[in-house]
């Protein structure tokens, strides 16, 4: 499923580099780090317009923020990594 493939992208990133990509402390810090990695949703909704009807949508908000670059995160991961883990990483979920 998405998620598993989310979580592919999540463990290759870990093992790769050691680290892990986004060591959120709180559930609320945790996304938090997601959101400021992959963009809020007001960013990437025009592609996945159901999410707006997701149970719990509107119950938090966050600033904008674009989609940030991963490579930075990556240390010295190949390109070719870089460019999986981002596809593994989309929020797109179907």
């Amino acid at each position: 499923s998405a998620v598993d493939v989310w979580a592919c992208g999540l463990i290759l990133a870990e093992l790769l580099t050691n680290t892990p990509l986004l060591p959120g402390e709180t559930d609320i810090d945790q996304l938090q780090r997601v959101l400021a990695l992959r963009g809020t949703p007001d960013v990437w909704a025009a592609d996945w317009p159901e999410v707006e009807g997701l149970q719990d949508y509107d119950k938090i908000s966050f600033n904008p923020m674009p989609e940030a670059p991963l490579a930075p995160l990556l240390g010295e991961c190949s390109e070719e990594a870089v460019e999986l883990i981002d596809k593994l990483l989309k929020m797109l979920l179907c």
